[in-house]
């Protein structure tokens, strides 16, 4: 059975469901993506937003999206150099940074919840470097138990909130964390 040449990824359905219940994206954002593959998020932004500025950051490409609004560099978001290739598309700072990255789960849940607080305090730092004032960043969790440590790592955010999903597996503990920046730094 051969795969449909435009199907979207689970990933498209996610976003909107953030973007329709927080209204996240404006016409006009420059937008930071990190953990981009397969390109569920970026498509659903592009297709629905046609003035709007994305640099996407994974490992892997997606699929061809729009060129003059679009794009990609290829890289592990703790990559020393990530900081100096995203300055090199974009000087300035971004209206909303978003992330659906995610650590290999082993199942070793002591493991996997170091590697998930890893990503999220790289987050947080990155989000100093590329966030305006005042701004939006939303990012993925797969286990609930991280509210304290995401509240005390984001204790410069104004609003944390967290969403769970009607678009998700049944037994998933996956969750969306919607913080806004506050007028400081």
């Amino acid at each position: 059975m051969k795969k449909k040449k435009n199907t979207v990824c689970k990933s498209f359905f996610k976003i909107k469901e953030i973007n329709d219940k927080e209204r996240i994206f404006k016409v006009g954002y420059k937008i930071l993506e990190f953990g981009s593959f397969p390109g569920g998020w970026s498509k659903y932004i592009l297709d629905k937003y046609k003035k709007i500025f994305l640099v996407s950051v994974d490992l892997k490409k997606s699929k061809k999206l729009d060129k003059k609004r679009h794009f990609f560099i290829k890289l592990n978001i703790f990559d020393k150099k990530i900081i100096n290739k995203i300055k090199n598309i974009y000087k300035k700072k971004f209206d909303i940074i978003i992330s659906d990255v995610c650590p290999n789960i082993t199942g070793i849940k002591l493991f996997d919840k170091q590697n998930f607080i890893s990503i999220i305090k790289r987050l947080h730092f990155l989000s100093v470097f590329f966030l305006k004032k005042k701004k939006n960043m939303i990012f993925k969790i797969l286990s609930e138990g991280f509210e304290k440590k995401i509240r005390n790592i984001f204790c410069n955010f104004e609003k944390i909130k967290f969403l769970r999903l009607k678009f998700k597996k049944k037994r998933s503990s996956e969750m969306f964390v919607y913080l806004k920046k506050k007028n400081e730094l």
